[in-house]
């Protein structure tokens, strides 16, 4: 499931007693009427996901995600449900490729599965004097910092720039169509 807003308690026990997923869409659901009830979830056991629901409408950007969930957690709770920057990572990543059901392909870098990761500039100026990676990955790394995309082992993007595909040949198409 995804957007969870305005649940009861009774729903949060009945989606953990039933092993149900919940994906989280931060910044799609900060526009909505609503709160997002993380904390009621990761307490009631239900696991969860973070997601970007419509990429056409928001900006495709998981640190962003990761961000405005760890805010929106600590504005709903006043900082009384602690969630750390490690579990955002976690259901940015695993998390989401459990839900997808493809966690025995991707989601972790694990021996025997696909080798999809992204590397980001630690000396990017955002990123400077963060000691803790899982810190910087959320609370201010931003797309511009990618320097490297693999993907099943291809590398698609090196030093920013597009290696396995004709970007501004498929701008071009899309603009045509």
């Amino acid at each position: 499931l995804v957007h969870p807003l305005n649940l009861e308690a009774k729903d949060f026990e009945a989606l953990a007693r039933n092993d149900v997923r919940y994906s989280i869409s931060p910044i799609g659901e900060a526009g909505r009427t609503g709160e997002t009830q993380l904390a009621e979830l990761l307490q009631a056991g239900v696991k969860v996901s973070i997601s970007i629901d419509n990429v056409t409408a928001d900006r495709c950007d998981c640190f962003g995600c990761m961000k405005m969930l760890q805010l929106l957690n600590r504005h709903r709770t006043a900082g009384k449900t602690s969630l750390t920057t490690k579990k955002l990572v976690q259901m940015a990543t695993i998390d989401g490729a459990l839900d997808l059901g493809l966690a025995d392909k991707t989601g972790s870098l694990t021996p025997g599965k696909r080798a999809d990761l992204i590397l980001v500039k630690s000396g990017a100026p955002s990123m400077r004097q963060i000691g803790n990676p899982y810190d910087a990955l959320v609370q201010q790394a931003q797309p511009s910092d990618i320097d490297t995309v693999v993907v099943d082992g291809r590398i698609l993007v090196r030093k920013r720039e597009f290696t396995a595909l004709e970007y501004e040949k498929i701008a071009a198409d899309a603009s045509n169509a």
